[in-house]
């Protein structure tokens, strides 16, 4: 289900850092023999490294999990011991590289278990933290978002973070984030805060849209390969994932339409499913773009700039 995401996000990286030193690690309860064919293209067109590590899910067994959150999040717990490096980056598959990751990549996290950027609705927003306590306890710190991690290996394994982790999961049900609440509850403190920039999530992007100065673009909100996406730069999604292996991919034949107001897209959506085309895909898009332009464009002068001088 994530595979179109992930090999979208990696060529995306690619165009703005080139292969020269990129060694891409995709971590999987399994992929079919198409996606990791096509990662297998994808490696040979762009001259880079791509290693497919599959993982055990009964690794996770007893976790919570949900369609939203399904265990797939926990993987990310891994990457310390699966690759062979002093440190990593990881990436959720709905990212699109805007601008070279040389500032974030060299970003110095010693001492630290990662560096993060503060999630968008986490505690600095009123009636946010209240909502933080809720899932984890008393919080005196910056919540940031689990979806861009600068993981440092040497400091991760000798704090042995991740049976920590997973013990953390079974142990609090009240985490309605599990994955993220896990590495907040337990690193409130020994993380390293980014800039926006480097992990820009989709409120931000509506109250500030633009990609310039945008290094990860994160459409945390608005899954890009789902059919009519509501965001503004799904069309950049849609442009990269059509220089990479996944070119013939049609939305319609993967991704349902979603509840609620969006069921007005149904007609186009089976009209796509039907001739195995993203034909009325970019007018499905569209529409949802507009819409939610509207939406999040009621939002008052004064909370935009709040939220820009954060």
């Amino acid at each position: 289900n994530f595979a179109v995401g992930a090999g979208t996000c990696i060529s995306s990286v690619l165009n703005h850092n080139g292969a020269e030193g990129c060694h891409f690690h995709i971590i999987t309860f399994g992929l079919n023999v198409d996606n990791t064919q096509r990662f297998k293209l994808l490696a040979k067109e762009r001259g880079c490294q791509i290693d497919i590590h599959t993982v055990d899910a009964e690794r996770f067994e007893g976790m919570m999990a949900t369609d939203r959150f399904p265990k797939q999040i926990y993987l990310r717990y891994l990457a310390p011991e699966l690759i062979d490096a002093d440190k990593s980056l990881y990436l959720d598959c709905d990212i699109v590289a805007c601008e070279s990751l040389k500032t974030l990549w060299n970003t110095d996290i010693s001492g630290v278990a990662l560096a993060a950027v503060a999630d968008q609705r986490g505690g600095d927003l009123p009636g946010d933290r209240e909502d933080v306590e809720a899932h984890i306890g008393p919080y005196d710190h910056t919540y940031f978002n689990s979806g861009v991690l600068l993981l440092n290996h040497k400091v991760w394994r000798e704090m042995d973070l991740t049976p920590k982790l997973i013990q953390a999961v079974k142990e609090h049900p009240s985490f309605a984030l599990a994955d993220q609440d896990a590495l907040n509850f337990l690193l409130r403190d020994k993380i390293v805060l980014l800039r926006h920039e480097f992990n820009y999530q989709t409120d931000w992007y509506y109250l500030n849209p633009t990609t310039d100065g945008i290094t990860l673009l994160h459409f945390n909100a608005a899954t890009p390969w789902r059919y009519g996406a509501p965001h503004q730069e799904v069309g950049l999604f849609d442009h990269v994932r059509c220089q990479s292996p996944w070119r013939d991919y049609c939305y319609a034949a993967h991704a349902r339409v979603g509840r609620g107001g969006v069921k007005f897209l149904l007609p186009l959506w089976a009209i796509d499913r039907v001739l195995n085309r993203n034909i009325t895909f970019r007018l499905a898009s569209w529409i949802m773009v507009r819409y939610n332009w509207w939406r999040h464009g009621k939002r008052g002068a004064k909370e935009r700039s709040k939220w820009l001088r954060m």
